[in-house]
């Protein structure tokens, strides 16, 4: 069979928890996570993608588009 296909993902949040907190707007949400990120260093953002990766070898997906706006 071929492998899983991820067709939208973030791998450089990998490292964050999913989702939001029950009750949380989106925006509010969205903007802790754009800080969160900013503070990271790059090699936690790095740390991130590879545990990303990891995951998705982990689970059969063999193809990724990967979302970044870290340039």
């Amino acid at each position: 069979a071929p492998g899983c296909v991820n067709a939208h993902a973030h791998l450089d949040l990998s490292d964050f928890a999913p989702g939001r907190v029950e009750g949380e707007r989106f925006g509010a949400w969205l903007r802790k996570l754009v800080r969160a990120k900013a503070a990271r260093q790059e090699a936690e953002a790095r740390a991130a993608v590879s545990k990303g990766i990891a995951r998705l070898l982990e689970t059969g997906t063999t193809s990724v588009a990967d979302v970044d706006t870290s340039g």
